[in-house]
């Protein structure tokens, strides 16, 4: 299964499907940390094969452990967690990844205002920032990217 939040679906309405040479060749689950109701009707999503699971947002309450385990009695046992920054940080503070796979391109946003991948960790110094060690390192494509496991 694939996991999104709220805000990414309506920022990117992305299609969430597993391509090869942009051709769809799977629609895995997809669970989206919303309403079906915050989703626009016209969006990929909503349109497309495939099943949709809609959670309405844990954030404030923090319970994606229970959310979790009832996806795992729902027979879904492995997780990609597509985003956005929001989603991002409450599984790193709750621990709940078990790698990480960061993609870098050969391109730069150069915005004040460009969402950072994680957020609200207020981390100022290096010595409180969270260690990550790489597993593997590859080409993809004309990216890189990087298999990592936090420390």
């Amino acid at each position: 299964a694939i996991l999104v939040g709220k805000n990414t679906v309506i920022k990117d309405n992305p299609k969430l499907t597993a391509r090869e040479n942009d051709k769809v060749i799977k629609y895995p689950t997809r669970i989206i940390l919303a309403s079906k109701q915050d989703i626009p009707k016209n969006y990929h999503i909503l349109n497309q094969e495939g099943k949709n699971i809609f959670i309405k947002d844990q954030f404030p309450n923090k319970t994606l452990t229970k959310t979790l385990n009832q996806l795992l009695n729902q027979g879904i046992h492995s997780i990609l967690v597509e985003g956005g920054s929001k989603v991002f940080s409450h599984f790193l503070e709750q621990n709940l990844v078990d790698e990480y796979r960061f993609y870098i391109c050969p391109k730069a946003v150069a915005d004040n205002n460009a969402i950072s991948i994680f957020n609200g960790q207020n981390t100022t110094k290096m010595q409180d920032a969270i260690n990550f060690t790489f597993t593997k390192v590859e080409k993809s494509g004309p990216d890189i990217l990087i298999h990592a496991k936090r420390e």
